[in-house]
């Protein structure tokens, strides 16, 4: 089943590190879309939860050196 939802990334000053974001999103097995703005320290995306949890996708952030959390 696919879901949408907004992340808060923490530690994003430049569009490399929104590309870097991006990339590591896109890259995970289960995501469909990614779209993220630095300036609002924000990352959506659509995933299938079927593949992958919010924990997972919390974590492969955190990898590359941001934070991250939902954004109720």
């Amino acid at each position: 089943m696919f879901e949408k939802i907004r992340l808060k990334v923490q530690g994003m000053n430049c569009i490399h590190c929104a590309t870097a974001v991006k990339s590591v999103l896109s890259e995970t097995k289960g995501v469909s879309t990614v779209k993220v703005n630095y300036k609002n320290n924000q990352a959506d995306l659509e995933y299938d939860s079927s593949q992958v949890n919010i924990n997972e996708l919390i974590n492969e952030i955190r990898k590359i050196g941001f934070d991250a959390s939902r954004v109720s």
